[in-house]
């Protein structure tokens, strides 16, 4: 029963691990993607 909860454990961290790397990934390509199409918005109505 132990090792069934250190596994499960081991796992959740594991996966948190991978989708707070991902997360760091994608968050500032959202950023970009904002500014560039606020940018070009802008750039649309002059």
């Amino acid at each position: 029963m132990t090792k069934l909860v250190v596994s499960v454990l081991l796992t959740v961290l594991l996966a948190g691990t991978v989708l707070a790397v991902i997360g760091n990934q994608i968050v500032p390509a959202t950023r970009t993607a904002g500014i560039n199409t606020g940018l070009q918005i802008e750039e649309a109505f002059r």
